[in-house]
């Protein structure tokens, strides 16, 4: 059943962002927004703006009924697109808000509005009453380094400015990145940094002991930013120095550099190792780090947030070796639950046969405070 408008209650809150309840997408945001959906006050009214990407019953301009994990929502989508999908021509943001203007009058007042971009920030805190909520994912930097496949790395300074204005609009502003949001208060006295979560309906920990293939997981979009490459060339540097142990590579994930990729991979005689698995629903995530004995991460420094792959690793049991460009909550402890390494190939190989022998139980115990029932409740508090 679907409706041009609706109404909403006191308590009530409106998301705006690339959401399609049907289609999950690789990325920190889209897992946060299922994780508020799950998590979040039952007692809210809950509305969300998103796009139709597979949702074929989805209508744009038009209100459904949806439910996820038990909770009911309205959602209207304002855009045609995949959300997960990184090759584009024109950006997201700029599709969206076209469809925020053109449907405005058939969204309802809400006493909260939340964004998770500065830009679909600024548009709904220009054009919808109600207090506004700002959720900020990267570093200052994180999407106008050079290695950044975001159209704002163009015009840096534009964005700056629209981020400030956004956060100083807000009535509450969460930063998933600790050294940002020490930035960020100065703007905005209500700013709180945030981790991000695990979430332990779908977390299948692993036990101590017993043999464990040597299968290492590697999962982000395939862009620059994350620099899947590396992890292909220490892939090649632990054959070299260790060609008697059967190690192999799943990379879960889409993106730009999937063929390329593909090519580095043959390039460096690595097919037989190396697997490219895709685009994975949440659930199919949590069974490849089930079934994996180590995380790898290999983002560029400036670019990650609070990278949620990292918490949900350490959760399942994985440890892991990463960049610390990865590990922007210093989460990971040598010796302890993995390495943080630099992004040479060679120390890469090397402290992945020296992971391999830590304790899955002390990857698990690092990241126990951050359940999602106590960090999404801490969210609005």
């Amino acid at each position: 059943m679907t409706d041009t408008h609706i109404s909403l209650r006191p308590d009530s809150r409106l998301i705006i962002h690339k959401f399609d309840p049907a289609t999950p997408a690789p990325g920190g945001i889209d897992t946060c927004i299922r994780g508020i959906i799950k998590y979040s006050d039952p007692g809210e009214d809950l509305a969300i703006i998103g796009v139709a990407g597979a949702n074929g019953d989805a209508r744009l301009g038009e209100w459904s009924e949806q439910e996820l994990y038990g909770r009911r929502f309205r959602f209207m989508p304002v855009a045609n697109l995949d959300p997960g999908n990184q090759i584009r021509r024109a950006p997201h943001s700029l599709l969206i808000g076209a469809g925020l203007v053109r449907y405005k009058k058939r969204i309802p007042k809400a006493r909260y509005i939340q964004t998770h971009r500065a830009d679909l920030g600024l548009l709904a805190s220009t054009l919808l009453p109600g207090s506004f909520d700002y959720f900020i994912h990267t570093q200052e930097s994180g999407i106008l380094g050079a290695d950044s496949d975001s159209f704002w790395k163009r015009a840096a300074p534009v964005h700056r400015a629209v981020e400030k204005t956004v956060v100083r609009r807000a009535q509450r502003v969460r930063v998933f990145n600790p050294t940002y949001a020490e930035r960020v208060v100065e703007w905005n006295m209500n700013t709180k940094a945030s981790p991000t979560w695990w979430d332990p309906e779908l977390i299948k920990p692993r036990a101590d002991g017993g043999e464990r293939a040597r299968r290492i997981l590697w999962v982000g979009r395939l862009e620059q930013p994350k620099q899947p490459s590396l992890a292909l060339r220490a892939m090649q540097a632990l054959r070299q120095s260790a060609p008697d142990e059967d190690w192999t590579l799943r990379i879960v994930g889409a993106g730009n550099l999937l063929e390329d990729l593909r090519r580095e991979a043959s390039a460096l005689d690595l097919d037989d190792v190396v697997t490219f698995v895709g685009r994975l629903k949440p659930a199919e995530v949590m069974q490849e780090m089930s079934d994996a004995s180590l995380l790898l991460m290999t983002s560029v420094a400036g670019y990650e947030g609070f990278p949620r792959v990292l918490v949900e690793g350490l959760a399942s049991g994985l440890n892991a070796v990463v960049t610390a460009g990865a590990d922007t909550g210093d989460l990971v402890r040598d010796d302890v639950n993995g390495y943080r390494v630099g992004e040479d190939p060679v120390e890469f190989a090397r402290r992945i046969r020296d992971a391999y022998d830590l304790k899955s139980s002390d990857a698990r115990a690092s990241v126990d405070h951050l359940s999602a029932p106590r960090v999404v409740e801490a969210l609005y508090a």
